[in-house]
């Protein structure tokens, strides 16, 4: 449910909280533990990070994974994120609090970057395991590089090579193409796609049938947008309507990446403010050619952000 997942992101008796909204949720959800209102007084705590896992699974979570792989400037000034991965006997100590304390039934894993500025991935996957760690994902770049260059393979084949616990491959995933290349430069046990999917959660679908062996067509229109309707009412919501209508905004030049009309879609929809009306706009207007020569040179979503300037590249 989306409380859960509020409750995996927010929760902590020393989690930091970035904004308003953030803080106000975990705070309805969990009041009755203490809360760190300062983002530049908070650092990774394992008795911490204990509360939060044991909140989570209250609420019925199906595993709890410790991020070490968020490159972002505001986590790691915290020492949270990334920045872990510059003290892994941490990490191994975080690892084991969790594993104490989190119910066996409960798998406890980790993300992982291949290193800070160098790299170290094979030490911090092994001194995971050794903790407890059931399962390590490694995003194939460091955290200096952020999302520049290419994601680094061999790097990830030398954390499988070091574990015995499951590993799971992640980072330039864009393509199902991409995931088989993965599995056979790698050899890891599964992959995790991330900025792949934004804009075109339909990559899951797609791969999982080319790895059987099979094509499948990339989605129609109607399926689009009978999906970009059902993302406006999550977001709706999670964010309310002042902000969610806003927050859409973000999202459609990824939607509307090869589909005729995009440009003037954009262009109208972004002056949109009501939900109601941005709802009627998205069923009668997407994917309908206007006919403009505005439309013909930009029917490929050229300019929509790119993937590491979405708010989920940091996942």
């Amino acid at each position: 449910s989306l409380d859960i997942v509020r409750g995996l992101v927010s929760l902590g008796a020393r989690i930091k909280a970035y904004d308003p909204e953030s803080m106000a949720q975990a705070k309805a959800l969990a009041p009755d533990i203490e809360y760190c209102e300062d983002p530049y007084d908070c650092a990774a705590d394992a008795d911490a990070l204990v509360r939060a896992a044991e909140v989570a699974v209250e609420r019925g979570a199906d595993l709890i994974d410790l991020n070490c792989g968020c490159p972002v400037k505001k986590i790691v000034k915290t020492e949270c994120g990334a920045a872990l991965l510059r003290d892994p006997p941490l990490i191994g100590r975080i690892i084991k609090a969790l594993r104490t304390h989190v119910p066996a039934s409960i798998p406890v894993t980790l993300k992982i970057r291949i290193g800070w500025n160098a790299i170290n991935g094979p030490e911090v996957a092994k001194i995971a395991e050794d903790n407890g760690a059931q399962a390590v994902t490694v995003h194939g770049r460091t955290r200096e590089q952020l999302y520049t260059g290419t994601c680094n393979r061999d790097a990830i084949r030398a954390v499988k090579e070091a574990v015995g616990i499951p590993v799971i491959g992640n980072g330039d995933i864009l393509t199902p193409e991409d995931a088989a290349r993965m599995f056979r430069e790698t050899g890891v046990d599964a992959v995790m796609i991330g900025r792949g999917a934004v804009g075109n959660p339909w990559i899951f679908r797609r791969t999982a049938e080319f790895l059987r062996g099979n094509v499948t067509p990339e989605p129609s229109i109607e399926e689009i947008r009978t999906l970009l309707l059902r993302l406006l009412d999550v977001m709706l919501q999670v964010h309310g309507e002042f902000t969610a209508v806003r927050m859409m905004r973000k999202y459609f030049g990824y939607w509307t990446k090869g589909v005729d009309g995009a440009r003037s879609f954009r262009g109208e929809a972004n002056l949109i403010d009501d939900a109601a009306v941005l709802r009627a706009f998205i069923a009668a207007r997407f994917g309908v050619r206007r006919g403009d020569a505005g439309d013909e040179e930009d029917e490929d979503g050229a300019d929509a952000p790119s993937p590491a300037e979405h708010p989920a590249a940091s996942a």
